[in-house]
Order: C-alpha cells, then sequence, then structure tokens
C-alpha cells in the first residue's frame, strides 16, 4: 500500500493518462463533475486496490460512464460515441500500465 499523498499521485506521473487521472481524483475531491473526474470514477475500483485511493467513488444516480458519455455530447466538434470509445481506450492503457508499474515495483514479473 502507498502511504502518503505526495506518492499516491506520484506512481501516475509517466502513464498513459496519468495527468487525466490525477486531475480527475483532484476534481473528485472538490465535488465536481467533469471528464478527468469521470475517467477517475471509473477507474476508481482499480484505483482502491492499488491503494492510491482510499474507496471506489461514485458520481451519483447517473453511473460514470453515462456522466461521461454525456459530457462529450455537449463538446460538437467530435461525434460523442468515438470520443467516448477514444477515452476508454486511453483509460484502459492506464489501468495497463499502473497494473504493470505495481508489479514491477513489487518485484514481480509483468
Amino acid at each position: 500500500m502507498i502511504n502518503n499523498r505526495e506518492d499516491k499521485l506520484s506512481i501516475l506521473q509517466g502513464l498513459p493518462c496519468g495527468e487525466t487521472i490525477a486531475q480527475g481524483i483532484s476534481d473528485l475531491s472538490r465535488g465536481l463533475v467533469s471528464v478527468e473526474s469521470c475517467l477517475a470514477a471509473i477507474a476508481s475500483p482499480r484505483l482502491k486496490n492499488a491503494g492510491i485511493i482510499d474507496e471506489v467513488i461514485e458520481l451519483g444516480p447517473i453511473d460514470s460512464e453515462h456522466t461521461l458519455y454525456n459530457l462529450l455530447a455537449k463538446d460538437t466538434s467530435r461525434h460523442p460515441y468515438s470520443a467516448y470509445k477514444s477515452r476508454l481506450q486511453e483509460l484502459n492503457s492506464f489501468e495497463n500500465a499502473l497494473d504493470h508499474r505495481l508489479k514491477w515495483q513489487a518485484g514481480l514479473p509483468a
């Protein structure tokens, strides 16, 4: 387990989408709903298991994935489904990279 807040967020440095997730965690701690906070909420089970956050996060009555889609739909410069799928692919890359880093730090084979 990771002990202090700086260490908790430092593990995200250099990971794909790591800055986005760090911003999302910050937004969630301030009660903000943003694309970043939705991504952090979607990843929250993995973040909790890694010791980065203390509890799984839910944004409210509408699940985080629907909220993410609705936020992306407000951006008229892109098709919302394409943007949504792209963000989820970035999140998947982040989660895989986080798992790899945690295994490496623990001295386990990746």
